[in-house]
């Protein structure tokens, strides 16, 4: 994904789409060094993050160093999805045009790169709106409306995940404590 299309690679679209909503990207490129495994780099780095964004080609990618089953993209979006992080995710269209067949092939992981993709397509038998891409540009304006979107949604209050469980969690209290002083 960081070297294809030539002209523009996803993950520059990406970066860039980032730097044009105004937000501040962190990549994995840019990890500096540290007396801890990647894994748990990337965990801290991750939890530091409001938002995730997954760009989900073919390939499985890098496996984790201790965990084989699994690569760091699928480490990274369970960590978020389990730390309640909003979740935006974008997929690779089997139609993309101009790629190398590499792109669309890994002879040892397609399986479960395909599982994975289920995976966050199904997000806990729920569903999750991901966008699918053909083009770099495509990539880089689906990111930037769902950014737009993301940052009118929690300037609202609507945050996901934690912060209305949270307005549950204390409306529900409130409510079993009324229910203890009458």
């Amino acid at each position: 994904m960081a070297e294809h299309p030539k002209e523009k690679s996803f993950v520059h679209a990406a970066l860039d789409a980032v730097r044009e909503a105004g937000m501040i990207a962190a990549d994995m490129r840019d990890f500096p060094a540290a007396s801890m495994s990647p894994q748990e780099l990337d965990t801290r780095l991750l939890l530091d993050c409001g938002i995730y964004i997954g760009i989900l080609g073919f390939r499985y990618g890098m496996p984790v160093r201790d965990q084989l089953d699994v690569s760091y993209t699928q480490h990274e979006f369970r960590t978020a999805k389990d730390a309640g992080k909003t979740l935006l995710v974008f997929l690779l269209h089997e139609e993309a045009d101009g790629l190398p067949g590499t792109m669309f092939r890994d002879g040892e992981y397609s399986k479960q790169q395909e599982a994975f993709r289920q995976e966050v397509m199904n997000l806990d038998g729920k569903g999750l709106v991901c966008q699918f891409f053909k083009t770099a540009d495509e990539l880089q304006r689906l990111i930037v409306r769902a950014l737009q979107f993301t940052s009118t949604d929690l300037s609202r209050g609507n945050n996901t995940g934690r912060s209305r469980i949270a307005q549950f969690e204390a409306a529900l209290q409130t409510y079993c404590d009324r229910q203890v002083d009458v």
